[in-house]
């Protein structure tokens, strides 16, 4: 189990510094500091979490992904809400960000179910 969580941990590091990315180009300027704080919590507590502490900043972190109303899925990275992005590149670059919020909320539900569902011993 070890080498599963592992990848799905780097994974996920990688899909949201991709997410970070496209935030930084276009200048985002409130979902940016979140992303960060995510990052450092998923990387702190993939490195010295229990599990009952990796499950809860997981299910955290799935919740602002795509939970609703108000989620990190409402944002439309375009001119009319700040960004730095061209008119022409917008549905290019929101899909690509469209693409990566659902690859992460995908693979972190993947690791969530690994550590709910395998013992330590398991592999």
């Amino acid at each position: 189990m070890t080498s599963i969580v592992s990848t799905s941990q780097s994974k996920s590091i990688k899909l949201f510094n991709e997410i970070l990315s496209i935030l930084k180009e276009t200048e985002d300027k409130n979902w940016l500091d979140w992303v960060v704080e995510q990052i450092k919590k998923l990387e702190k507590v993939f490195a010295i979490g229990e599990r009952k502490d990796q499950l809860a900043v997981i299910q955290e972190t799935r919740t602002y992904l795509l939970g609703g109303q108000g989620s990190f899925s409402d944002l439309c990275l375009c001119k009319e809400n700040g960004h730095n992005v061209k008119d022409k590149d917008e549905g290019k670059i929101n899909k690509r960000f469209s693409s990566l919020t659902n690859k992460l909320y995908v693979e972190l539900g993947q690791l969530k179910f690994v550590l709910e569902n395998y013992s330590e011993g398991q592999n």
